[in-house]
């Protein structure tokens, strides 16, 4: 339930940098990456997994939304630690 959307995500992120291209989303000024909002992701779904709910939806919800943003986080940290951290080593076949 958590790898295989991780898997997923990681996969259609990488494929959407090469393809379609790379687009910055800036929020007040401000430059998200989706490492900020992979983490925005796997909080909320990291409690509703370690404290448990009654809600059923969530039961099935958490791990999946745990696994999109755990591959948010990995691919935005694989690609500062891997790469130069460039526009250009986003599409690098590194980075792929």
């Amino acid at each position: 339930m958590i790898l295989l959307p991780l898997l997923a995500t990681f996969v259609a992120q990488r494929l959407y940098l090469h393809l379609v291209r790379v687009q910055h989303i800036h929020a007040a000024g401000y430059l998200l990456h989706h490492l900020f909002t992979g983490t925005l992701i796997v909080i909320p779904s990291a409690f509703i997994l370690a404290f448990g709910t009654r809600n059923r939806l969530l039961t099935f919800l958490a791990p999946a939304a745990l696994g999109v943003g755990s591959a948010m986080i990995l691919d935005e940290l694989v690609y500062l630690v891997a790469t130069k951290a460039t526009d250009n080593d986003y599409i690098s076949p590194l980075s792929f």
